[in-house]
């Protein structure tokens, strides 16, 4: 009885997926090193971040399992997608690590709440986890403002990129300088939704999309 839970399973060899479905089928296993046959009735919990449908189309996953695992399926969004969930799971974290290594309590200010909330979070929540684990552990003081997240999360160049833009002689690479760095803060700003950030700096979707890809923005698009 009990629950095997398996994380990335889309990373399971071929080799591995065969083995898998044949348990799933027989519930039999012999252990490693073992010739005795050993029966189980145990519930199956799988995760991925990958698209197990796509996986079958290209070949990566066997057709035969993935319908045999995906009887009940459960999608989460990712961590970008869900705003309003940021700064409490930030919160969550922050606290359960400062108790875990016996460290004074520490809080998150408004400003680094909402700059926790404009990041992609390509990582996501493993991310989240990560960065409050090191929080957790390096920050000195009992508040963690915008200003002390901004390194960390790679906000902090924009000063520098500003200035050597200065230094530019050529005015139309200046311009577009400028452009990619005020494209990028207005995307962080409106939580990489789109159409917010179009009709925030005032230009067509479509126009938003074409600099995007001029400038080569990542935006998971």
């Amino acid at each position: 009885g009990g629950t095997l839970f398996l994380d990335e399973v889309s990373e399971l060899s071929q080799k591995a997926q065969a083995k898998l479905l044949r348990v799933i089928e027989t519930r039999e296993f012999t252990r490693l090193g073992g010739n005795q046959v050993i029966r189980s009735d145990f519930r199956l919990v799988c995760a991925t971040n990958k698209n197990l449908q796509e996986e079958v189309k290209k070949g990566n996953f066997r057709e035969d399992l993935y319908h045999r695992i995906s009887t009940f399926v459960i999608t989460l969004p990712p961590l970008r997608e869900r705003g309003e969930d940021i700064a409490l799971l930030a919160e969550h974290f922050l606290s359960r690590f400062l108790k875990e290594y016996g460290k004074p309590p520490k809080y998150l200010s408004e400003g680094a709440k909402r700059l926790l909330e404009t990041y992609q979070w390509k990582g996501n929540v493993r991310e989240l986890k990560n960065l409050m684990e090191r929080l957790a552990i390096l920050h000195e003081g009992t508040q963690i403002t915008e200003k002390d997240l901004r390194s960390l999360l790679g906000f902090d160049h924009e000063p520098e990129d500003i200035n050597s833009l200065l230094m530019e002689k050529d005015l139309r690479k200046a311009r577009q300088g400028f452009e990619r760095l005020f494209i990028e803060r207005k995307l962080r700003e409106y939580g990489y939704d789109l159409k917010k950030t179009a009709e925030a700096i005032g230009i067509d979707l479509s126009n938003l999309y074409r600099k995007i890809r001029q400038y080569e923005i990542e935006v998971g698009i």
